[in-house]
């Protein structure tokens, strides 16, 4: 019988019995509900609720749901009304009846007799979801163990969202087969219009020592070992004529701020050729056919735990889980530094940075407990190896980018010796005078205050020096 049948059944059920709704719904946002649906895919909750207004939807092109959310969770019901995890005609892998889980598997999704062994009690759990409603919503996925793997640190990191929630976010945790249809499930959302602000897969890489944010998906396969329904493929296409790479549609400044000095968390152009590969590779090709707005997806490969401690793989995850869906906003400072002839030093951002060859002054973010002058001190330092002293403020501007907000101070430190600066960072430097400001493309956010300096002078630094 498909879910939402069995589901309406058990709600007829309970009317005719009597039954509380709340005594037979395995999660939390039942309670206190006067009249509480049920629901087993993203896309079901009503999108026109009484008191949503058509401001509610996010920016940077999601699709965020009205109303309160049910978590997604692909069997609801207690034990006493249990399921069976298998789709219509499936020939795959062994059919298990299962109940409410925390944690939960997709709809029609197959759990092979390896996955509950390796889940073990958790494939029977009636623990409730955590999490919250109102914030962006984020689907997190993992996998179970596979092959000769004991355990997966993705479903650790997963089981560890699902208790403690992020924060803001209304966390949403599914368990992947280690197959075909696994692979496939949040493709098949997205298809069903799936209405989440971000999809983040995880998976566990054994062989390597720190966290990976795998920038493209590739249409192969190549498989060492057979996957948990014991499909081995060892070549060919994921999707038949489908394109030989896709990138991911994360935010990829947004990470690259995020995780710059993260030694942890690195970037990687190789996602392998197993079914994480296979996931991502599906989901994303899935959101390039699909008509909506873009979703930012992305594979996240976790290393082993002796590599990089549990609880510093969660807080990664987190972090990455915040930049995914949420608008981030940064408070930077900058110098601005002269030569001996009045001219200010613009410096040009490296080729392959995705704002490479635009100009900008010389500074960076200011990191939590610093203030303005000492975080521009220490940006100094690590970008052009001088030490001048911040000491005054002399603009200021909050930039909206598509993606983030910038609050950005200028400071003025006063002049120095050109041939003092190294460039560590930048590709070159130029030293402007009031007339040539112009002559460089600026960032969008130093763009205004260069454009009032330009017809009504630049700031004094005689006093300065």
């Amino acid at each position: 019988m498909p879910l939402e049948t069995h589901q309406a059944s058990a709600m007829d059920q309970m009317k005719r019995t009597g039954q509380r709704t709340t005594d037979r719904i395995s999660g939390s946002w039942m309670t206190n509900q006067p009249n509480p649906l049920l629901c087993c895919r993203l896309k079901c909750w009503p999108r026109n609720r009484k008191g949503t207004r058509d401001s509610a939807r996010a920016t940077r092109g999601r699709r965020v749901p009205h109303g309160p959310i049910p978590p997604l969770n692909s069997f609801q019901m207690t034990p006493t009304t249990p399921r069976v995890l298998a789709p219509p005609g499936s020939s795959s892998g062994t059919t298990l009846t299962a109940y409410s889980s925390a944690i939960g598997w997709p709809p029609y999704v197959v759990m092979h007799e390896f996955d509950a062994d390796r889940l073990g009690e958790k494939a029977n759990s009636t623990s409730q979801h955590r999490y919250h409603v109102g914030g962006p919503r984020i689907l997190v996925t993992a996998f179970p163990p596979f092959s000769d793997f004991e355990t997966n640190v993705s479903q650790s990191v997963l089981e560890q969202l699902d208790v403690d929630g992020i924060d803001g976010l209304d966390v949403v945790t599914w368990m992947l087969s280690v197959d075909k249809a696994g692979s496939g499930a949040v493709a098949a959302e997205i298809r069903a219009g799936i209405e989440v602000d971000g999809v983040l897969h995880l998976g566990l890489a054994a062989g390597r020592t720190g966290i990976s944010l795998e920038r493209f998906a590739r249409n192969r396969y190549s498989m060492t070992k057979p996957d948990n329904s014991g499909r081995l493929q060892e070549s060919g296409s994921i999707v038949h004529g489908g394109p030989e790479t896709l990138v991911t549609t994360a935010p990829l400044h947004i990470l690259d701020e995020e995780f710059e000095h993260d030694t942890d968390v690195q970037w990687s152009d190789d996602a392998g050729g197993y079914v994480c590969n296979e996931t991502i590779y599906r989901t994303l090709n899935e959101l390039q056919a699909s008509n909506g707005p873009t979703l930012p997806a992305i594979l996240v490969h976790l290393p082993p735990e002796s590599e990089v401690p549990l609880e510093d793989q969660v807080a990664a995850v987190i972090r990455i889980a915040n930049c995914l869906v949420t608008r981030p906003r940064y408070e930077v400072a900058a110098a601005l530094l002269f030569d001996d002839q009045g001219r200010i030093l613009s410096c040009c951002r490296p080729k392959g940075d995705e704002w490479g060859g635009w100009w900008e002054f010389p500074g960076g973010k200011i990191n939590p407990g610093e203030d303005a002058p000492a975080a521009l001190l220490r940006e100094l330092e690590e970008e052009l190896r001088i030490s001048p002293e911040p000491k005054e403020k002399v603009a200021h501007i909050d930039y909206d980018y598509d993606d983030r907000t910038v609050n950005l101070q200028i400071w003025n430190c006063g002049s120095i010796e050109p041939k003092s600066i190294t460039l560590v960072e930048h590709d070159s430097a130029r030293w402007l005078s009031r007339d040539e400001l112009l002559q460089v493309k600026w960032l969008p956010a130093d763009l205004p205050i260069i454009e009032k300096w330009f017809q009504e002078g630049l700031p004094e630094s005689s006093r300065l020096r």
